[in-house]
């Protein structure tokens, strides 16, 4: 056979064969990506589980982190517990001036005389309501930076004017004070009032539990000591976001330090701003700020560019009082 006769043979055979070399490649194509898209199914099974585990272990460490905060809250709780049972079983002073127990709201038996008093020089419950509208501002932001659900403490509530405040708009208080008079006018009027020492009362408290903590003209009837320690409580128990608000005379106006604060027979002694501004920063609280209240009228106009005299009729007829408002 010639070869040109063995390459055409050739050629025929070659030929006859590339359908079934064809159909080969075409089964293993097949299979390539079948193998290919089980690869990728299994892939997609893969990255849905582990989307599943990575959200259970998110959820359980959400779940361990509330855990641990309720948990060092109840330390917290505790520890303050066993603070106050062993300051309490320690405590060995010897009655002095500074003592709570001989400030004069203590007397029980002058309740209705000090109820007359303050209907008499502090102004009627509608002045006073009016005057506490200014702090409205602060309450609000304070009751919605803690979520809007924990009351509001108003120490030393007097008559409720606060609460009143409060009950308008729709915003839980609660009053505390040691006049069993004024604690059962709040009541009878559907308000809620504690008849205790603010102290004692905050030391019961569980910590982050207020909004926010008030006192209109409370800290200039109580002892100094007793004063830090009640901010340290208030610090304690206020919810981050929360705000404390103190108002007191202010003893720069030298009408208000030198006659009308002693015109009140259970005030101790006057707190300058500077003193009280040092004392709240002191015990924790990071932003403090001090407005000066309710300056007097002017009885005419001031010389202009006399540094004397205007100081001098800032200090006659500038704010009488002042408040103390700090966020933790």
């Amino acid at each position: 056979m010639s070869n040109k006769a063995k390459r055409v043979l050739s050629g025929i055979k070659l030929t006859a064969t590339l359908p079934i070399q064809i159909r080969n490649l075409i089964r293993e194509n097949e299979t390539l990506r079948n193998q290919v898209a089980d690869l990728l199914k299994r892939n997609g099974e893969f990255h849905e589980e582990l989307k599943q585990t990575k959200n259970h272990f998110e959820k359980q460490i959400t779940v361990l982190e509330a855990k641990e905060n309720a948990s060092s809250n109840r330390i917290s709780d505790v520890m303050h517990q066993i603070s106050s049972v062993t300051k309490a079983s320690k405590q060995t002073r010897i009655p002095s001036q500074s003592s709570s127990k001989e400030v004069l709201a203590d007397n029980h038996l002058l309740d209705r005389f000090y109820v007359e008093f303050e209907n008499n020089f502090r102004g009627t419950e509608e002045e006073i309501y009016q005057r506490l509208e200014e702090y409205l501002p602060h309450i609000k932001n304070a009751n919605k930076m803690t979520g809007g659900k924990l009351p509001v403490l108003d120490i030393g509530c007097g008559r409720g004017e606060f609460n009143s405040l409060m009950a308008k708009n729709k915003i839980r208080s609660i009053g505390l004070d040691l006049n069993e008079a004024m604690v059962k006018h709040i009541i009878d009027r559907s308000g809620e009032a504690v008849l205790q020492d603010a102290a004692s009362y905050l030391r019961e408290q569980k910590s982050n539990s207020f909004s926010a903590i008030t006192g209109f003209h409370i800290v200039e009837h109580i002892p100094f000591d007793d004063l830090v320690e009640i901010f340290d409580e208030c610090y304690r128990v206020l919810a981050p976001g929360g705000v404390i608000i103190f108002e007191t005379p202010n003893p720069e106006n030298l009408g208000v330090g030198a006659h009308t604060f002693y015109m009140d027979p259970s005030h101790l002694h006057p707190l300058p701003p500077a003193l009280l501004e040092f004392t709240v920063k002191q015990r924790g609280f990071p932003e403090v700020e001090i407005h000066r209240l309710h300056p007097k009228e002017l009885p005419g106009k001031i010389a202009k560019g006399d540094k004397l005299v205007a100081d001098i009729a800032t200090r006659l007829y500038g704010p009488q009082d002042y408040a103390v408002i700090a966020r933790k």
